[in-house]
């Protein structure tokens, strides 16, 4: 990735010249105008900074402009001008330019927009999720696979303070991305093939309905017609169109599949709501009040059909969560570093992002590495994993974990153990149990499975017991001690690891 980075800076050193801001709207003497008078030979930038300077302000203003003016035309005409590729678009500027070639499935115009008029590192990553929460439902005659070529050039065009992180956030959003657009394909096709009946039926589509102005000014209420005589019964089974899906409004004409022109013409995506006892839509673009009173217009012929489409949360979830862990610490003013409340640990991070880790490594040692996971810089460390992270000895005692003394495993376990003997936490125990709770009282992350009956809820009620006498030794007097989170799947399984703890 940073072999990349350094590549674009070769084909465009100018770029890192000019700092690209924000000035109120002067629609003349744009840059991107094109002068009869000038020569074509003069693409260069001029030996003088403030012409400079100027010149890249009123880039970044007649890109907005156009955008303003939804002119995709003449928004091309600039971005592809090869003397606008001596400027880069600020962040503000990029970001408003990427999400309307996103919303519009223009990946390849948001492809050549990142590579030639982008600094590497413009966007932070909040920017970067507004964009990509922006993909389409409908790719129309744009591909996934430019798609992903669009979302690597925008990893590049994205903040990162490590290189382990701007991997793992490229692996996963580029495959929850591909993953939402296939299923938007087959929502697509869906709707142009398969006639009405059979969608109503496995009640992913609603036909002959009007629409309403809900209590709130951005609710639709949907009001379905006759739905061609299908009986569809309300069952858990039956999950059909349900609170948080995405759904299309589209003109009904009658119980037919919908034409592609038609649905690349018409649709309107909304998310639902509220699905019962009414169906309840918020249009994705909520501002857009004109839409809202031609789709509730209460004329003859005004009805649509209501079709499911793929799982927008689900991947808006999933980008938050690739978000959270890739993100650099915020700095405050004060200069200090702000955690996100989304953000995990970092043990957790690195768990998370250990096979990323292991790719940048190896990608650093030119592909090659011996048995022992180390390459050919001895610098570069032995490569980690999951397991090996969590199967890492960590002292038992906080105190130690904060000082600046090393602890080699064999000492911290070895500590570990003389605790356990030191409160008999291992007393009654069989051989396999007496293992999980040694483990467990050293290791980062200890998995305890069995058949049921084997005792794995007492080996658990016996760790959280010795954890909390750790934690009463530990504790300052006057003071209450260090709290232990225990949790579960079931409100039983909870039940008894506190009835355990208490008797």
């Amino acid at each position: 990735m940073s072999q990349r980075m350094d590549q674009h800076h070769q084909q465009h050193p100018n770029l890192s010249l000019i700092s690209s801001v924000n000035h109120p709207n002067n629609p003349k003497n744009c840059w991107a105008k094109k002068s009869k008078n000038k020569s074509k030979k003069n693409k260069g930038l001029s030996t003088d900074d403030a012409a400079n300077q100027r010149a890249a302000r009123h880039f970044n203003r007649s890109v907005r402009n156009c955008v303003e003016r939804s002119d995709p035309d003449g928004m091309a005409e600039i971005l592809h001008d090869k003397r606008n590729h001596n400027f880069a678009l600020d962040a503000n500027v990029l970001e408003t330019v990427m999400k309307a070639y996103v919303m519009a499935a223009m990946f390849d115009d948001a492809l050549y927009c990142l590579r030639n008029c982008t600094l590497p590192g413009t966007l932070s990553t909040a920017q970067t999720e507004r964009i990509l929460g922006c993909l389409p439902q409908n790719l129309r005659n744009s591909s996934a696979y430019t798609a992903a070529d669009m979302i690597n050039a925008l990893c590049i065009a994205t903040e990162f303070d490590k290189p382990t992180s701007r991997t793992y956030f490229l692996r996963i959003v580029r495959s929850i991305a591909l993953e939402f657009l296939e299923e938007a394909t087959s929502a697509r096709d869906r709707i142009c093939s398969a006639p009405c009946e059979r969608l109503v039926r496995s009640a992913q589509c609603v036909v002959d309905a009007r629409l309403k102005r809900g209590k709130k000014a951005t609710e639709i209420i949907v009001q379905p017609g006759h739905q061609l005589g299908v009986f569809v019964p309300d069952t858990l089974e039956n999950r059909g169109i349900q609170a948080g899906d995405a759904v299309s409004i589209l003109p009904y004409a009658g119980p037919y599949p919908m034409s592609a022109e038609s649905l690349d013409r018409n649709m309107i995506e909304a998310t639902v709501t509220n699905a019962q006892p009414q169906l309840i839509l918020r249009l994705q673009d909520k501002t857009n009040s004109n839409l809202y009173a031609m789709l509730t217009e209460p004329v003859e012929g005004n009805v649509y059909r209501i079709d499911k489409l793929a799982n927008r949360m689900g991947f808006n979830r999933q980008l938050a969560a690739a978000v959270a862990i890739a993100s650099p610490f915020e700095i405050t003013p004060g200069g200090t570093s702000r955690r996100d409340s989304r953000r995990p640990s970092p043990e957790l991070i690195k768990a998370i992002t250990a096979m990323d880790e292991n790719i940048d490594r190896v990608m650093m040692m030119g592909g090659s590495y011996n048995n022992n996971g180390q390459g050919n810089n001895n610098d570069l460390g032995q490569l980690t994993s999951t397991a090996a992270l969590c199967a890492q000895a960590v002292p038992w005692n906080a105190s130690d974990d904060d000082s600046d003394e090393d602890h080699d495993e064999d000492t911290i376990r070895a500590a570990s153990k003389l605790a356990l003997e030191k409160y008999g936490a291992l007393d009654g125990l069989n051989g396999s149990q007496r293992l999980a709770v040694e483990h467990a009282s050293t290791n980062r992350l200890t998995l305890v499975q069995g058949p049921p009956g084997t005792g794995k809820t007492a080996v658990a009620i016996r760790i959280l017991k010795h954890w909390a006498r750790l934690a009463n030794s530990e504790a300052i007097k006057g003071e209450n001690p260090n709290p232990i989170l225990a949790t579960s799947d079931s409100n039983i399984a909870v039940d008894n690891l506190v009835e355990g703890c208490a008797n």
